[in-house]
């Protein structure tokens, strides 16, 4: 492999050679060709005697700037070249997907001087347009009369053949022609995608062509599916990279969690199955109202609080026997089958067989139902081990990430268990390089309020703060930088389109601000953002990670700013059932260890809440850093980082400047008392440690964004303190 890796060969291919990216090369190397664990003889619950095989695991932590990508690239293609496996890499989304794509050429060309790799994007359904939908609404739309785009649209149906590559059938294909589907009222993109139930001969081809190729590249959600829930879906892979790792645990959650409306599931499938003979679309609305109206009345008297359905039977015997009956009529009714699936769920949660929530939105109280899965780590863990005479369905996997240490030591010592592994991995490695790129600071007035009215994370107890929310709208207009304002959520950017007098729900672009809205997807946003010279500020809580936001060589903003520290939102129910599992389990763990004549170790109700608020504050750091790092992508890029969450520890080394800043206004007593709390939420005290080590002495020499607007100098004023103790 160290003749893939010369200064020439990386020059001829237009990419820098990193000795950090070498150093990644030779570890994924290690874990390809390191012979596999042996089988384990284990006993099962049940006292059966059984074998258990592992998969051969390795944790690389790459920071920006270390060439992670072309790093586990190189042996990965070697690998499977030299020993003819085939191979696979999983990204978090379709983005990330095809930029691996376009990296992978590269290397197969350039660094390996053409080496003949089949190489599949293994898509969802989703990404396919119907055949049989678009001649259904071309029939409906009949004698309208239609701009030519839809002409070309149903043109370029036409032209469709047995000799039509798969990925030419597919709405990333159409937006090579066209950036958009054809406007027409009433109409969108999930009106022409393929169906879960139609078959599709050019998306059964591309599967079978994914499940053959040499290299696939596919999503984390796939990946779960063939491995987690043993379906094979993506064939024999000898040797699997997860890049973007840390993002595993969230694809699980997705997975297995729904949230769902019934009478807002019922009207999407009337967009999908529009045809009456495919789908009764009244009757099935008429049991979803009554069951929206059934769990609105209950709403009331249980004050709109989250409560668990199987707690129903015996407070509301009832309600909960006419719930079943709306459910048993509704579900035969629903054409796609993972919508009867779902709802089949929640009438096992009446029962007891599975977490099922009622919750309610908190500003209109629209009630909903909530499936969640306690333990998505154990679900991932299912990747990495099989049981008995099952094979184990990904032998190799090295995990990647620029945050996968904890946020609060740095360091790798337990990452295995965030993701269900219980045994020591192979190989852990962290990178970070010394000297990549210029970061500076804006520090925020600590005088400011709380993003929420009630300081809380509590969905339930969710109301903005307007002083915050001007707060941060006068940062974007601090100057004429081109500004990426990353928040955790679509909510807080409805917050500002409704001050702004904007219409919710869809992205649009005012005085220059980009407000982004679920309407429209983080690949879309992307190419807008870099095709149309009007954007100056863009609002989105989707970019946080794996987006490269570049124009002519540099990035495309000079600022990013972080409105408020991405502490994941909680429930406050959910939260005292966790407890409950994680003690119950201590309990069992004890009882074995006593049979086995071990000494249990016991942790309080206290202990566990705490230790659910760090692995909260671990999210939210690990997401923070994520963000910080959209600004850096090459060794030569600078970008002012402005931190507009109030709530954050103040940087001690910042506050002699502060000082001064102080005196020279007249409540600058209350700024240094805010300045000198201490915030509850551990997240909001170790922030700092979101920011890559060689850029953190930057924070004694930050700016501060005060609250009347302007600007000041933290350096400035030290000196001037300074001088007046000379």
């Amino acid at each position: 492999m160290s003749k893939l890796f010369t200064l020439d060969r990386f020059a001829g291919a237009g990419l820098r050679l990193r000795s950090l990216q070498i150093r990644v090369a030779q570890d994924v190397d290690h874990c390809l060709v390191e012979p596999l664990p042996e089988p384990e003889a284990i006993t099962s619950r049940d006292g059966e005697a059984l074998s258990c095989r592992r998969s051969l695991c390795g944790f690389i932590e790459a920071g920006t700037g270390v060439g992670k990508t072309i790093g586990y690239l190189v042996p990965l293609l070697e690998y499977a070249s030299q020993h003819k496996k085939r191979v696979g890499i999983s990204t978090y989304t379709r983005f990330q997907q095809r930029q691996v794509a376009k990296d992978l050429a590269l290397v197969q060309q350039r660094i390996f001087d053409g080496l003949d790799l089949q190489v599949a994007i293994r898509l969802g359904r989703q990404n396919f347009v119907s055949r049989e939908r678009v001649a259904f609404w071309r029939e409906r739309l009949k004698g309208t009369d239609l701009p030519k785009a839809w002409e070309d649209f149903f043109a370029w149906v036409d032209r469709w053949d047995e000799s039509t590559d798969p990925l030419d059938t597919t709405f990333l294909a159409w937006r090579e022609i066209y950036p958009d589907m054809p406007e027409f009222s009433g109409l969108a993109e999930e009106d022409f995608a393929l169906r879960e139930d139609e078959p599709h001969a050019w998306y059964e081809a591309h599967a079978k062509a994914a499940q053959s190729a040499d290299v696939v590249i596919t999503n984390h959600a796939t990946l779960l599916i063939h491995g987690a829930l043993k379906t094979g879906l993506l064939g024999d892979l000898d040797a699997v990279v997860v890049d973007e790792a840390d993002q595993l645990i969230s694809a699980a959650q997705s997975l297995l969690s729904r949230r769902l409306r019934a009478s807002l599931v019922v009207r999407d499938l009337r967009r999908q199955y529009p045809d009456p003979r495919e789908f009764d679309f009244a009757e099935a609305r008429q049991e979803a109202d009554a069951i929206q109206d059934l769990l609105r009345e209950l709403g009331e008297t249980l004050e709109y609080r989250e409560t668990l359905l199987s707690e129903w039977l015996a407070r509301f015997p009832e309600e909960s026997a006419a719930l079943r009956g709306h459910l048993d009529r509704l579900i035969p009714l629903l054409p796609s089958p993972s919508a009867r699936r779902n709802f089949q769920r929640v009438l096992a949660g009446l029962d007891g067989g599975e977490t099922v929530d009622v919750v309610y939105s908190p500003i209109r109280h629209l009630p909903a139902f909530h499936i969640d899965d306690l333990e998505p780590e154990r679900f991932v863990g299912k990747l990495f081990v099989a049981f008995g005479e099952d094979e184990v369905f990904l032998p190799r996997v090295v995990l990647v990430s620029a945050t996968l240490s904890d946020p609060m030591t740095e360091k790798l010592d337990f990452v295995h268990q965030t993701f269900g592994l219980f045994r020591q991995p192979f190989l852990t490695s962290r990178y970070e390089p010394d000297r990549f790129g210029s970061m500076t600071f804006v520090l925020p007035d600590p005088r400011v309020g709380a993003p929420f009215l009630v300081d809380d994370e509590d969905l339930s107890e969710r109301m903005w703060n307007p002083e915050w929310l001007a707060y941060v709208e006068n940062a974007l207009g601090i100057d004429d930088h081109h500004k990426l304002l990353l928040t955790p959520s679509f909510e807080d950017i409805a917050r500002w389109m409704e001050r702004r007098g904007l219409e919710v729900g869809k992205t649009r672009l005012h005085d220059g601000i980009l407000y982004h809205q679920p309407d429209v997807p983080g690949a879309k946003l992307v190419q807008r953002i870099e095709q149309d010279p009007d954007v100056r500020v863009v609002i989105t809580p989707s970019l946080w990670e794996g987006v490269n936001l570049r124009l002519d060589g540099k990035p495309w903003m000079q600022d990013v700013l972080i409105s408020r520290v991405p502490i994941p939102p909680y429930s406050p129910l959910l939260q005292e059932r966790k407890i409950a599992w994680r003690l119950a389990r201590q309990a069992e763990q004890a009882r074995k260890k006593r049979e086995r004549g071990e000494k249990a170790v016991w942790r309080t109700e206290e202990e566990v809440r705490a230790e659910l608020v760090w692995e909260s504050a671990k999210k939210a750091l690990r997401r923070l850093r994520q963000g910080l790092g959209r600004g850096i992508r090459d060794e030569r890029d600078t970008v002012r980082v402005w931190m507009l969450d109030p709530r954050v520890l103040f940087p001690t080394d910042a506050l002699n400047g502060l000082l001064f800043v102080a005196a020279g206004l007249e409540d600058g007593e209350h700024l240094v008392q805010a300045a000198e709390k201490i915030p509850a939420h551990p997240a909001l005290r170790r922030w700092s440690q979101s920011v890559p080590a060689r850029f953190r002495g930057q924070l004694s020499n930050a700016d501060i964004f005060l609250r009347d607007g302007t600007l000041s100098s933290l350096v400035e004023s030290e000196g001037a303190l300074l001088c007046t103790t000379c």
